[in-house]
């Protein structure tokens, strides 16, 4: 508890530097429940100087010119939680309550104390595009931020020398979220694996302004003349798709047909593209069929009556697909190399307002806490239809990567979510505003939960069951409803919290980490069977298989991969077989990536031989690492594969893993050279 002489400095602080900040205020509210105060809860050590906010009415400021800083951990390193903290410790709220009476911040302050909010909101709350994108899922928002000075540095913090304590372990009981909550449905991500590259982290500024129009448009429909649909809605040829983008950011049409698209630029092999580069399909016939955008990352966007490569989605329109191997049908027939243009001021929009332009350093105190709470995010955001790239990135700024005092043992609060949870409670500082722009300090109470998993469930039941009165406030923020983890944290922004850039410090951190890795859908981890002998195995993949079974060779000599590890055993079978795979392809789960980046044909088409790369949680794989199997055999309904240490360490053993897995983005094949 304060005492009245420190609450009379932490207002004088708070004072000082509202008026430093020099807030300007319009007239213009943001949507928010009207009863709504700004709070600034004093997390971590009270005695944290230098605390900067400002009023939850506050809409509009001078763009931010300076560099922002996010800090994702806490204690004496300055965090900014997604309440929007400062960097001294301040987080604030503005009284959202959901039908438990739970609070939920949605402050209008960045991490150095200045309020950057220059977007359009509407009532809803959805925040609206200065580019004039639509309301189909773009992922920028219309802050006016030097994104190119913008930084998110995780690294440059002082560390603390408090350890992370032990947290523990869940309780076995029945969880009390409502199960009527649940998703009736697997709902897959229109992204199709890809995930938004920092801005800090691409070769050239114009391949965000490609990436960000490109996306714009994700979802849009298929029309053989391009025109507008029944509601308005622009639609797609083939041809047309590319040449409106290159139009709006570069001012140029590539071409009238599909033949001078081909020749726009120069020849290349699809191994070379780069992101802005046409991909290109010929027939036996030598003729030009359609064509396509490349994204980086071994994904590219098209606009097409369907989508080719994976027989379990059927997309119809402006989607992004995988590339296949060079001898797959599914393959571009070869890459058109495009020439730095000079961007149009639509252009140079995209770049401003990049959507993950917060250059963010990752560290290993925050790994640590991804790895704490990862798979029970990924669990229940499976279950209840939520993007776990999402919750995690905002417990880590929330919380300061788990390090704030309200987060840390025993309070476990990674949310700032006030009130009191079965009963307890942990009653700390905050500083409310009274409307008019003074401050003034109360206790009040937060929830204060037994593990962290309850701190997650608590934001589900959030998420998922809304406010009072309001079951599906947070509605744009559910996989069926934003098919994508971009378009979920701009919804977010300006309902869960006001900060203008708040989906751009998510989709930072998302990007510096990989938290995509964590959307994979939990109902993927199928209890397939292990087979340990092949005459156990079912006929009709047994009559499939040709190969030599392994003959426990080692032929790892330079030791790049550990004894009886799944990548030892693969790079083994691999070489038993007269083939090749790099010697440091990285864990299981990297084989993909890894394999994209060093010139090898990688695809989500499997093929007898090929190496079978899991990402982190599929069909049993490690939840952090992934898993790596060798192909031997593609049967009725199903890939039949070997691989090490399911059973043991460099016990061999087989399994069949069903289409639904086996053809999904989750999965990647690497031919080996």
């Amino acid at each position: 508890m304060l005492n009245k002489k420190e609450k009379q400095e932490i207002l004088e602080n708070l004072g000082a530097n509202l008026a430093q900040e020099k807030i300007v205020k319009k007239n213009k509210f943001f949507a928010l429940p009207k009863q709504a105060v700004a709070s600034v809860l004093l997390t971590g050590i009270i005695g944290s100087q230098g605390a900067q906010l400002a009023a939850a009415d506050v809409q509009e400021a001078p763009s931010l010119a300076q560099t922002t800083q996010v800090d994702t951990t806490n204690e004496t390193q300055n965090t900014t939680d997604s309440s929007n903290a400062d960097n001294a410790g301040t987080t604030t709220d503005s009284s959202n309550t959901d039908n438990s009476g739970a609070t939920t911040d949605s402050s209008n302050t960045d991490n150095s104390g200045n309020t950057t909010d220059s977007s359009n909101t509407d009532n809803s709350g959805n925040t609206t595009d200065s580019s004039n994108t639509d309301n189909s899922g773009n992922t920028t928002d219309s802050s006016n931020t030097d994104n190119s000075g913008s930084t998110t540095d995780s690294s440059n913090v002082t560390q603390s020398t408090v350890e992370t304590p032990t947290h523990p372990a869940s309780p076995q009981t029945p969880s009390n979220l409502d199960e009527s909550l649940k998703a009736d449905s697997l709902t897959f991500s229109n992204l199709d694996g890809f995930e938004l590259p920092l801005l800090s982290t691409l070769k050239t500024k114009n391949d965000a302004a490609m990436l960000s129009a490109t996306l714009t448009r994700l979802g849009f429909g298929y029309s053989d003349d391009g025109k507008v649909d029944a509601n308005n809605k622009a639609t797609y040829s083939n041809l047309s798709f590319i040449n409106e983008v290159y139009q709006e950011i570069y001012g140029v049409q590539l071409g009238n047909t599909q033949g001078e698209l081909a020749k726009s630029g120069k020849i290349a092999t699809i191994e070379t593209a780069q992101i802005g580069d046409l991909l290109v399909w010929q027939n036996s016939k030598g003729e030009i069929t359609q064509s396509a955008i490349y994204l980086g990352q071994g994904k590219y966007i098209l606009s097409s009556k369907e989508h080719t490569t994976n027989k379990w989605q059927k997309e119809t329109g402006v989607h992004i697909e995988t590339l296949e191997k060079k001898t797959s049908a599914y393959a571009p027939s070869f890459a058109v190399h495009q020439q730095e243009r000079v961007l149009t001021k639509k252009g140079q929009t995209y770049i401003d307002t990049y959507a993950a332009s917060f250059d963010t350093k990752a560290n290993p105190q925050t790994q640590a806490f991804i790895d704490e709470i990862s798979k029970s995010a990924r669990k229940l955001a499976s279950e209840y239809d939520l993007f776990a790239s999402v919750m995690i990135a905002q417990a880590i700024l929330e919380s300061g990567s788990g390090t704030s005092g309200l987060a840390s043992a025993p309070n476990y609060n990674i949310f700032g979510v006030k009130g009191a949870y079965q009963g307890q409670a942990v009653n700390l500082p905050t500083a409310e505003d009274n409307g008019s722009g003074g401050m003034y300090i109360i206790d009040a109470n937060f929830r204060k939960y037994p593990n962290y998993e309850e701190s997650l469930k608590d934001y589900v039941s959030l998420l998922r069951g809304g406010l009072s009165g309001n079951d599906h406030f947070y509605q744009g923020t559910w996989k069926s409803e934003a098919k994508n983890y971009l378009q979920a944290t701009q919804f977010l922004t300006g309902k869960y919290a006001t900060d203008t850039q708040y989906n751009k410090k998510l989709n930072s951190i998302i990007a510096a980490y990989h938290l995509t890795q964590f959307d994979v859908n939990a109902a993927l981890d199928v209890n397939t069977q292990i087979y340990s002998e092949i005459q156990n195995l079912p006929q009709a993949y047994r009559d499939e298989m040709k190969l030599t079974p392994y003959d426990g060779i080692n032929y790892n000599t330079s030791g790049s991969y550990p004894v009886g590890q799944c990548t030892w055993y693969v790079f083994n079978r691999i070489a038993q077989l007269g083939g090749s795979v790099d010697d440091f392809m990285g864990n299981g789960g990297d084989w993909g990536a890894s394999g994209l980046a060093k010139g090898y044909d990688v695809s989500h088409i499997p093929a007898v031989g090929d190496a079978m790369s899991f990402a982190p949680g599929v069909a049993g794989a490690d939840a952090t690492y992934g898993h790596v199997a060798f192909v031997e055999a593609i049967g009725p309904d199903g890939v039949l594969i070997s691989e090490s240490n399911v059973k043991g360490l460099g016990v061999v053993s087989y399994r069949i893993i069903p289409d639904q897995i086996a053809f999904s983005s989750d999965v990647t094949y690497i031919a080996p050279k």
